[in-house]
């Protein structure tokens, strides 16, 4: 069947989904605690701009609240 053959052709072989995972929090964060403060801001500044960006403030701010919960 001509329709069937057709379509066989227009479908992909394989589907590929597209992941991220957010890790600039780490860097900033082992920058900071390395007295790197300078470096952090410069590449804070450079990635403000990125749609979860705010996110990566949250995070920051939930590992260094997690932090102090734990060490009192």
């Amino acid at each position: 069947d001509t329709v069937t053959a057709r379509t066989d052709q227009l479908l992909p072989f394989c589907s590929i989904e597209r992941t991220a995972q957010i890790f600039l929090h780490h860097i900033l964060k082992q920058l900071l605690r390395r007295n790197l403060g300078a470096h952090a801001l410069q590449i804070a500044q450079s990635c403000q701009s990125l749609p979860y960006f705010s996110h990566i403030l949250e995070l920051m701010l939930h590992n260094v609240l997690e932090d102090e919960a734990l060490s009192s």
